[in-house]
């Protein structure tokens, strides 16, 4: 696929070590972004939670 050569195949096996760590970064940053918009919408229908019971 990359062919034989020692070059090649370092060449090959430095960038899939990048991409790993790449998926790594982008696994957290997923997880991150998952979990602040999850604890900002539940501050945000908390909050709508208190004005409905002070309406009524």
């Amino acid at each position: 696929m990359f062919g034989t050569s020692e070059g090649n195949s370092a060449q090959s096996r430095s960038h899939m070590k990048m991409e790993f760590r790449y998926m790594k970064w982008r696994r957290l940053l997923f997880t991150q972004s998952v979990s602040i918009a999850s604890m900002a919408s539940g501050f945000f229908f908390d909050s709508e939670r208190d004005r409905e019971r002070e309406s009524s």
